[in-house]
C-alpha cells in the first residue's frame, strides 16, 4: 500500500522558526498570570519581572524541557 508523504517546511526552515522561537523567548518573554508559576520558572532558570508578570526564558530552559518530552504524541 502507497503512502502519501506531504513537506511542508524543510529542515533549514524548522531550525529558523526554532531558533527565532528561543530569541523570543529570551528576549521578549512570556505573559504568565500566576505569581506561583513565574516563581517556579524563575527557580528553574528564567528571568522574571514580577511587576509585569512577564518570564523571560532561555534557550537552554527550553531546549532541556523539550529534551525531557516525548518525540511522538
Amino acid at each position: 500500500m502507497a503512502h502519501a508523504r506531504t513537506v511542508f517546511l524543510d529542515q533549514h526552515e524548522i531550525d529558523l522558526i526554532h531558533a527565532k522561537s528561543l530569541e523570543s523567548l529570551q528576549d521578549i518573554g512570556i505573559k504568565v498570570g500566576s505569581e506561583s508559576v513565574l516563581l517556579l520558572l524563575e527557580e528553574h532558570g528564567a528571568k522574571v519581572d514580577y511587576g509585569a508578570m512577564v518570564a523571560r526564558i532561555p534557550a537552554n530552559m527550553v531546549n532541556q524541557a523539550l529534551e525531557s518530552c516525548p518525540n511522538d504524541f
